[in-house]
């Protein structure tokens, strides 16, 4: 497992190790943090409309398969299952709730922290190459502790996620 890289404007630099990978039509991810955990009952589990999540503890990713216009998904997910799903037209700026019919999650907390398994089929990923682009973030502790956590992270002082000049190759789907 490869641990997520903290931004430098962190209080701290919290272990949060995930992995990843292609498996025929499915991008996978697992994941695990030690620690306590700051989340909120007041977002719904169905669906995946949860606006303002990312307030509290979630995982992050952000896929993409070389749209011609640069779309890209945004999922993000939290400790207890909640959801929050969009499609990113031009980051910050225009984007669409967006429901991916594949995205299954496993969720696992316990009083060492959180661990998960997400998959995504290739088909709810915006575009067609075979190689998926993006990147996996984290938001953990509550403010003013909260650390930014990624598998690439910008360097200006406030972190921005919605960077997809900063996205990494993920994997590759044959066929």
């Amino acid at each position: 497992m490869q641990k997520l890289k903290g931004h430098h404007k962190n209080p701290e630099n919290p272990e949060f190790k995930v992995e990843y990978g292609i498996v025929g039509d499915e991008f996978k991810v697992s994941g695990s943090y030690e620690g306590k955990l700051y989340v909120s009952d007041d977002f719904k589990v169905e669906g995946f409309d949860n606006w303002l999540l990312w307030e509290f503890d979630v995982f992050e990713l952000f896929l993409t398969r070389g749209h011609p216009q640069g779309h890209y998904l945004e999922i993000q997910f939290s400790p207890l299952g909640q959801k929050l799903a969009l499609l990113i037209k031009r980051p910050r700026e225009d984007f669409d709730f967006y429901v991916p019919k594949t995205f299954k999650l496993e969720n696992t907390i316990d009083d060492q922290g959180w661990k998960f398994k997400c998959t995504i089929k290739a088909t709810d990923i915006p575009g067609s190459d075979s190689i998926i682009h993006g990147n996996l973030h984290s938001c953990i502790h509550k403010a003013p502790s909260r650390c930014y956590l990624g598998t690439e992270i910008n360097k200006e002082d406030v972190p921005d996620f919605h960077r997809p000049e900063l996205f990494i190759k993920l994997g590759e789907f044959n066929g």
